[in-house]
């Protein structure tokens, strides 16, 4: 009886274990899930975010430039073969990223006419996005001056009227209009 019992703790013991991770089933090696980092250039520094799927048709993901307030470009797979790359292009150039299976990140390089800036970005969450991006900020400050400029001028319109309705009462009642040759208009 008590070797039954040691065989069932045995097997308990067995299953509760936690099993080895291996390269396929460790989450951590998978090119999927948030990523950021900065790409340094001569004139700024961008932080950047990947947000990296994997669907049945293969791996998609967006590019977000986060301190540029730019969010979800689409990324396109450049090759579907090993390596795993993404890339995203515009009119001043590409940005590729290239997944490192033993570094575990994505490698990023922004090429230009001239120019090539490397980044890596590391598994990281990305910052949700702000309510109102920074070009609405922009136009919000825009129309927030010109609302106060209208109210200055608005303020001293009535101050003006104000200040001419004074200057009638201390003068007196205005004489009568003579109707003829020339008509005056009190306003």
């Amino acid at each position: 009886m008590n070797r039954i019992a040691a065989a069932f703790a045995a097997v308990a013991v067995l299953a509760l274990a936690p099993a080895p991770a291996s390269a396929a089933g460790d989450p951590a090696a998978e090119p999927v899930g948030d990523w950021i980092g900065t790409l340094h250039t001569p004139t700024i520094d961008i932080d950047a975010g990947l947000e990296i799927r994997r669907t049945p048709q293969g791996y998609h993901g967006v590019y977000d430039a986060i301190s540029q307030g730019i969010w979800g470009v689409p990324l396109t797979q450049a090759r579907p073969d090993a390596p795993l790359t993404l890339e995203v292009t515009n009119r001043s150039g590409t940005l590729t990223f290239a997944w490192d299976p033993k570094a575990r990140d994505w490698t990023g390089a922004w090429r230009t006419k001239v120019d090539v800036h490397a980044m890596t970005l590391r598994r990281g969450a990305i910052p949700p996005r702000p309510l109102v991006s920074p070009p609405d900020m922009i136009g919000i400050a825009i129309l927030s001056a010109v609302m106060v400029l209208e109210a200055l001028g608005i303020a001293r319109l009535l101050q003006l009227r104000r200040r001419r309705l004074r200057l009638k009462s201390a003068k007196g009642p205005e004489p009568p209009v003579r109707l003829g040759r020339t008509a005056r208009l009190n306003l």
